[in-house]
C-alpha cells in the first residue's frame, strides 16, 4: 500500500483523550493485517507486536498513570533487546511505521515511553524472557474534546520549538550547516525529519548529507545525564529509527530509491558540552 507519507507524517499530532467506543472490526482488520506485514527494517530484526483491548486484561489493570483517557486499545511492540543496541533503532522504525498507518486511517495515537503499567502490559503479551516493551501507544478515534492535561501538554509541546536545520543538518562535515538550497530534491525529506517525534522533544538526530555519493550519514546526539535514558533502555535510539523511518519513507515517495548500510565514515565529531555524537548508519541511493 502506498501512502502519502509527507501528508500523513504533516497531519499526526499526539491525541491523549478518546472516544470510549472500541475500534470497529474493520479498522482491527486493517491494522492486523498490516501488523503481519511487518517483517522488514533496515537490520531486520523481528519486532512483536499486539493489539490488546484494555476490557479484556481488567485483571492488569493497564494503566497510563491519567495521561491518556478513554482509550480502549493499545498497540504494544516488544523486541529481544539489551537496551542498548540496534534492535531499539529498529523498533522506532517499524513502530512508526505503525503510527503513521493509523494516522492514514483516522485513528489517533501517542508514543508512551515511560507513563504505563510496563509490567502489566508485558503480563498482556505474555512478555517472553528476553524481550522488553520499550513503548505502548493508544490507538482508536480521538475524543472531540481535549482534557485540560492534554491541552496543557499541547502547549508545552508547542513551546518547545524544533531545532533549526543549521543545528541537524551539515554538508560533509559537523563544521558546514546543510542550507535548504543545498539539499535539493530530498530538502522535503529532510523537513519530515525535522518534525518527527522524539521523548521529550529532544530531536536527537543529526544528520551529514554527501552529494558527491549522494548519501545522508545519520548520528545519534546522546545527552549526558538525560533522564530518558534511565528506563532501562535508551529511548534516543529509538528516536533515532523514527527518524530514519521518515527520511526513508518520505524519499521513497519522493521518487529514489535508496538503502541502508552501517559503514562509519570516520568523519571528526567536535567536543559538545552536553553530550556526544555517535554515528548510527547511512542511507544512499540508488536509483530513481
Amino acid at each position: 500500500m502506498k501512502l502519502d507519507y509527507i501528508h500523513f507524517i504533516k497531519e499526526r499530532i499526539s491525541h491523549r483523550s478518546y472516544a470510549a467506543d472500541p475500534l470497529s472490526k474493520e479498522h482491527r482488520k486493517s491494522l492486523e493485517l498490516f501488523l503481519q506485514e511487518q517483517t522488514e527494517n533496515p537490520y531486520n530484526i523481528p519486532i512483536r507486536f499486539n493489539l490488546i483491548e484494555k476490557k479484556d486484561n481488567q485483571l492488569f489493570k493497564l494503566g497510563t498513570y491519567g495521561v491518556i483517557r478513554g482509550a480502549q486499545t493499545f498497540l504494544v511492540g516488544s523486541v529481544i533487546s539489551d537496551g542498548d543496541d540496534d534492535a531499539l533503532i529498529a523498533y522506532g522504525y517499524s513502530f512508526e511505521k505503525v503510527v503513521i498507518f493509523a494516522q492514514s486511517m483516522g485513528l489517533g495515537t501517542c508514543w508512551l515511553g515511560g507513563t504505563f503499567t510496563r509490567g502489566n502490559f508485558a503480563k498482556a503479551i505474555h512478555l517472553d524472557e528476553f524481550e522488553i516493551i520499550p513503548c505502548v501507544s493508544p490507538i482508536g478515534i480521538p475524543h472531540e474534546k481535549r482534557t485540560l492535561l492534554e491541552k496543557a501538554m499541547r502547549t508545552a509541546a508547542r513551546s518547545a520549538k524544533r531545532k533549526p536545520w543549521k543545528e541537524i543538518f551539515y554538508l560533509n562535515n559537523f563544521d558546514t550547516p546543510l542550507m535548504k538550497e543545498q539539499a535539493g530534491d530530498f530538502a522535503e525529506a529532510l523537513d519530515m525529519v525535522q518534525i518527527a517525534p522524539s521523548a521529550s522533544n529532544k530531536q536527537p538526530w543529526r544528520i551529514i548529507y554527501n552529494p558527491d555519493k549522494t548519501c545522508f550519514h545519520f548520528y545519534l546526539h546522546t545527552l549526558n545525564g538525560y533522564a530518558g535514558n534511565k528506563l532501562g533502555f535508551k529511548i534516543q535510539k529509538i528516536d533515532i529509527g523514527i527518524a530514519m523511518f521518515h527520511f526513508e519513507a518520505v524519499a521513497a515517495q519522493l521518487g529514489f530509491q535508496g538503502e541502508w548500510h552501517a559503514a562509519d565514515p570516520k568523519i571528526f565529531i567536535p567536543h559538545y558540552h552536553d553530550g556526544e555524537n555517535s554515528y548510527i548508519n547511512t542511507w544512499t541511493v540508488t536509483g530513481s
